[in-house]
C-alpha cells in the first residue's frame, strides 16, 4: 500500500512495467483504476529528460483535451492516468479507416498544442553529447551537429510531437485513440512522428503510402526524418549500454555513418 498525503490511498497491484527511468503501476484510487507512474530523477538526469513545470503543462492540457487517458494527479516525480481497456492495435488493424481516422483526429489534435519550452528534436539530440562517452562514432555525430540540424530544418519545426509513437504508446477504447507516455516530446515537423511510428513499428513502403495518403502528411517529408529516428534511437540505446541496462547497441552504424556522410 502507497500513502500520498495530498490525496487518498493508493493500492498498488502486482503489475509493473520497468522504463529506463520510471516504474508504472496498475492501482486503484477513488475506486476508479488508475496506472501510476513513478520517476526516479537520477536516472533521468543520466538520460538527458527534463520533466519542467512546462512537461507538466503540456501532460496537463493533453489530458484536457482528451488526448491522453483522463489525469488523475501529477507532479514532478508522479504521473496517475485513469486505466483505459485497450484493445491491441496491429498493423493490419491501424490501416483499417476507422482506427486510422481516428489516429489522424488524435495526432492532429496533439500537434495543435501549445509548445511552451518545449525542447527541439535537434535540442534532444545534442543533449546526449555531455552523457555521452565522445569517441567512435559519437564522436562523428557530435562533429556533424551543423548538418544534421540543417538536415532536421529542411521542414518547418513548429509543432508539438510525441517522439516515441509506437503501438503500445497508443491506446484504442471504444472507437477512440488515446496517446500515453509523452516523456519524449518536442518540437518538430509534422512527418516526424509518423517516421518514428513506421521506423519501430517496421512498416512497409507501401503501408507508408497509405498511412501518408490518408493522414496528409507529405511522404518525402515522412521519409525524411526516418534516418533521424535511426540516429536518436543509436543514441539512446548507447546510452543504455554504458549504464548497462541492456548488453548490445542494435542500431546497425553502417546506417548512421551512410546518412552523416550524405549530409556533410
Amino acid at each position: 500500500m502507497i500513502i500520498i498525503h495530498t490525496m487518498k490511498t493508493l493500492i498498488t497491484f502486482p503489475y509493473a512495467h520497468i522504463g529506463a527511468f520510471n516504474r508504472s503501476y496498475r492501482a486503484k484510487i477513488a475506486k476508479k483504476d488508475a496506472i501510476l507512474k513513478i520517476y526516479d530523477n537520477k536516472k533521468i538526469a543520466s538520460f538527458t529528460r527534463e520533466f519542467t513545470k512546462n512537461h507538466q503543462k503540456i501532460v496537463k492540457n493533453a489530458s484536457e483535451r482528451e488526448i491522453t487517458p483522463n489525469l488523475l494527479y501529477l507532479n514532478e516525480n508522479l504521473i496517475i492516468h485513469e486505466f483505459l481497456e485497450n484493445t491491441p492495435i496491429s498493423r493490419k488493424k491501424f490501416l483499417k479507416g476507422g482506427i486510422l481516422n481516428q489516429f489522424k483526429k488524435t495526432l492532429e489534435n496533439f500537434q495543435a498544442s501549445k509548445i511552451g519550452k518545449t525542447l527541439s528534436l535537434f535540442a534532444q539530440i545534442i543533449s546526449y553529447e555531455g552523457v555521452l562517452k565522445n569517441k567512435g562514432l559519437i564522436r562523428q555525430i557530435m562533429n556533424n551537429t551543423e548538418g544534421i540540424k540543417k538536415y532536421i530544418d529542411k521542414y518547418k519545426q513548429e509543432y508539438l510531437c510525441h517522439g516515441d509513437l509506437h503501438f503500445e504508446n497508443i491506446i484504442h477504447h471504444k472507437s477512440k485513440i488515446y496517446f500515453i507516455d509523452l516523456d519524449y516530446v518536442c518540437v518538430s515537423a509534422k512527418g516526424y512522428d509518423i517516421a518514428m511510428l513506421i521506423y519501430q513499428e517496421k512498416i512497409s513502403k507501401k503501408e507508408i503510402k497509405e498511412i501518408s495518403k490518408k493522414l496528409k502528411i507529405n511522404l518525402s517529408q515522412i521519409l525524411h526524418y526516418v534516418p533521424i529516428c535511426y540516429l536518436l534511437d543509436y543514441l539512446w540505446q548507447e546510452k543504455q549500454v554504458e549504464l548497462k541496462y541492456i548488453k548490445k547497441n542494435k542500431v546497425e552504424k553502417k546506417i548512421i555513418k551512410n546518412f552523416l556522410e550524405n549530409i556533410s
